[in-house]
C-alpha cells in the first residue's frame, strides 16, 4: 500500500507523507522488523529530514531483529490455490505474479550513509536481509525466499555472502510450473482443448 502512495521511479508518486505515516504505523505493530524503517528511508530523504532524523532511521533498521515483508504467506497461500483445480490455474497464472520490492533506493542510502561515516550497520542489515535465503532448503522460485532481497542484502557485504547464482545451484530447481496451452488451432480456428491442461494440474498437484 505504502508503495502505491510513494513510488520512487513510477507515476503512483502522489502522497510521500501518507506512505510514511503508514509505515510508521505498521512499524508500532510489528517492532522489531526492519522493513518498515528501510522503506522509510527514502521516502524521509524525500521528504527533506535531516541529516541526523535519517542517521537515525538507519540505525533503526540495523538495530532490528528481523526483515519480513511478510510477502511470502499470500505468494505461497496463491501459489497453493493454483493448484486447486484446472480453472483457478489457468486464471492465477494471468491475474497473479510475485510482488517486487523497491530495494536498491534504500540499501543506496545506506551505503552512500556509510560512506560518508554516518552509519556503520551494513553488516547487520545485510545479515537480516540475506537469512531467509540462507536458511531455505529451495531456490527463490519456490516463494520460499525473495531472491531480489537476497541479493540487495549481500550487495551491503559482499565479501561475506554468494551471489544469489551460486545460491540457487546448491538449491536445485523448483517443479516445472509450466502448462500447456489450452488453445490450439484446428482447421484454421482456435478451440479450447482442455484435456492436456488438466491432466497437467492433476500430475503437477500430486507431485507438490
Amino acid at each position: 500500500m505504502s508503495g502505491q502512495l510513494y513510488a520512487p521511479v513510477g507515476p503512483s508518486s502522489e502522497n510521500p507523507k501518507a506512505a510514511r505515516a503508514l509505515l510508521v504505523d505498521l512499524g508500532k505493530k510489528d517492532p522489531g522488523n526492519a522493513v518498515y524503517p528501510f522503506f522509510r528511508l527514502t521516502i524521509e530523504e524525500k521528504l527533506g529530514f535531516t541529516r541526523e532524523q535519517l542517521k537515525e532511521t538507519a540505525q533503526e533498521i540495523a538495530n532490528a531483529s528481523v526483515f519480513d515483508t511478510h510477502f511470502s504467506e499470500l505468494d505461497h497461500e496463491m501459489r497453493d490455490a493454483r493448484w486447486l483445480n484446472p480453472a483457478l490455474h489457468y486464471a492465477l497464472s494471468y491475474v497473479y505474479s510475485s510482488g517486487m520490492f523497491a530495494y536498491y533506493g534504500p540499501s543506496s542510502l545506506l551505503q552512500r550513509l556509510a560512506r560518508e561515516g554516518d552509519f556503520d550497520g551494513e553488516r547487520r542489515v545485510a545479515k537480516l536481509m540475506t537469512e531467509d535465503g540462507l536458511h531455505s532448503s529451495r531456490p527463490s522460485s519456490s516463494g520460499d525466499f525473495d531472491g531480489s532481497q537476497y541479493s540487495t542484502g549481500r550487495s551491503l557485504d559482499p565479501t561475506s555472502y554468494e551471489e544469489l547464482s551460486s545460491l540457487e545451484k546448491k538449491r536445485g530447481r523448483d517443479i516445472n510450473h509450466y502448462a500447456p496451452y489450452p488453445l490450439i488451432e484446428k482447421e484454421g480456428q482456435l478451440i479450447c482443448d482442455p484435456g492436456p491442461y488438466e491432466a497437467f494440474v492433476s500430475e503437477m498437484s500430486g507431485a507438490r
